[in-house]
């Protein structure tokens, strides 16, 4: 081979080195603030919501420090559940990456890598399996970290229905000493399983209602509650008094509606 070529090559091969180290990989991490593979799935993401779903993002320009990147301040995100595709849609609108609650009826084996690195917090509607997964989150919370959470505990049916919220997130606001920030989804698209959202268009919305400091607070079933109530004022929907994590913890074995969960 020409030297020249040669030369050529090995200048090219280390000026691609270089920019990928010294600035692609920095720019990627830099979309979610966990590393270049978290930052490559959050571009990913980002088309995908843009593309099917076109989300419109309400508010975001409020959001506070703690959802900003680069923040190492505890921060509890909350959402109502309406499709399998909330959490996909929410964490493409934050540039701080989420650790997320999810069944683990519905973390299937071949996709077993990515509930991995994404650190998913598998809940089984059970007294043990509630108590290992409200230590993680604690754990995740005082080390600065930021939590998803659909309190309601899985995805409502009927559409426009607000289910109880879980004790648990207030629970959590208080041993992880973490604010709760507030997104209200709808316009999602309404299917039968949780993955089916994933196939169908839609001009999906989430709006940022604000950020709340319950840490102090002793009562959960009541904070539970207030918060339940900022949801309905804003969104004019049903209070619909049926439990969804308490029927899925007495039924088991339906695993067709599920994606992320509160904790009871």
């Amino acid at each position: 081979m020409n030297p020249i070529w040669l030369i050529s090559i090995l200048l090219g091969w280390m000026a691609f080195w270089l920019w990928f180290v010294y600035w692609f990989q920095p720019w990627l991490d830099r979309r979610c603030g966990d590393g270049p593979i978290t930052g490559f799935l959050w571009i990913t993401g980002k088309l995908y919501s843009r593309l099917i779903h076109r989300v419109r993002y309400v508010g975001f320009e409020n959001l506070p420090p703690e959802l900003c990147f680069g923040s190492q301040k505890p921060v509890i995100v909350i959402a109502n559940h309406t499709a399998g595709i909330d959490p996909v849609i929410l964490q493409t609108g934050l540039h701080r990456h989420l650790r997320w609650f999810m069944w683990a009826g519905n973390m299937h084996p071949a996709l077993d890598w990515a509930w991995k690195h994404e650190k998913m917090i598998p809940v089984n509607y059970g007294a043990s399996d509630d108590a290992i997964a409200l230590r993680v989150a604690t754990r995740h919370l005082r080390a600065g970290g930021a939590l998803g959470i659909f309190p309601e505990g899985a995805i409502a049916r009927p559409p426009k229905d607000l289910r109880p919220f879980q004790p648990g997130v207030a629970l959590l606001a208080r041993l992880g000493k973490a604010p709760i920030a507030m997104f209200w989804i709808h316009d999602t698209p309404y299917t039968e399983s949780a993955w089916g959202s994933l196939f169908q268009r839609s001009h999906s919305v989430i709006e940022f209602l604000g950020m709340k400091d319950f840490s102090r607070s002793k009562d959960p079933e009541g904070v539970a509650e207030q918060l339940r109530l900022i949801y309905a004022e804003r969104s004019g929907w049903t209070l619909n008094e049926e439990s969804l994590a308490n029927a899925q913890a007495m039924q088991g074995e339906n695993t067709s509606d599920q994606s992320a969960t509160g904790v009871g």
